[in-house]
């Protein structure tokens, strides 16, 4: 197994258990630099302590960081999901900063556990990202998007965008049971492309974007 973390110098890690398939941490003092947690393939590292500091929490690998400590998060370097899973448990376990996906060499994804209401502007600026709602899900921050970038949406549950966007873009639901509402909440020009999801709109006679059903 080649899963990895790299704390900074001052960082305080308490490992509380680890087998084949699991690690869980208790973090705190994320320092002035970055966190970076490189997980493998099908293991899951849990957080199961405050995470708190200046610094920034990256993910690497096509592993999953469940993050679900069951209180507010409070570090505030952001967060930035380069390939794998970030899960989150609760409405504000990516403490308040950007979250930032990058998919230049991986498939970064976002995964809710519950139903949470994420406030955190969002970037997903000419990349691909992933959104898997297993729970309902809301996004009332800004979702910073450029034409380019395309917002996977699948789980089986519904996720509701409710944050304005920078541009329009596109968005591809999947997944038996997934729902995506759709009204005004989306910019002009914004195109869909529909799985085995279900995009419902507010407006009684008419979709206002392009769908593609495929």
């Amino acid at each position: 197994m080649q899963s990895s973390f790299r704390p900074p110098f001052n960082q305080i890690i308490n490992i509380l258990l680890i087998t084949n398939f699991f690690l869980i941490l208790c973090i705190k003092n994320v320092n002035s630099s970055l966190i970076e947690f490189n997980i493998d393939e099908n293991v899951v590292f849990t957080q199961s302590a405050l995470m708190d500091g200046p610094g920034k929490l990256t993910k690497l690998g096509k592993g999953e960081f469940a993050l679900t400590y069951n209180e507010a998060n409070t570090f505030m370097g952001g967060t930035e999901i380069q390939d794998g899973t970030v899960s989150v448990s609760n409405s504000d376990s990516l403490s308040t900063g950007l979250v930032k996906f990058d998919s230049t060499n991986g498939t970064p994804a976002l995964k809710t556990l519950a139903c949470v209401d994420i406030q955190n502007t969002i970037d997903i600026s000419d990349c691909t990202a992933i959104l898997i709602a297993t729970a309902p899900t809301t996004l009332s921050g800004l979702l910073s998007t450029t034409t380019a970038s395309i917002l996977n949406v699948t789980g089986g549950q519904e996720a509701n965008f409710i944050g304005d966007q920078s541009t329009a873009f596109k968005v591809v639901v999947s997944g038996e049971a997934t729902r995506v509402p759709i009204g005004d909440n989306f910019k002009e020009g914004t195109t869909f492309t529909y799985g085995e999801g279900t995009i419902i709109s507010s407006h009684v006679h008419y979709i206002p974007y392009q769908i593609f059903i495929g």
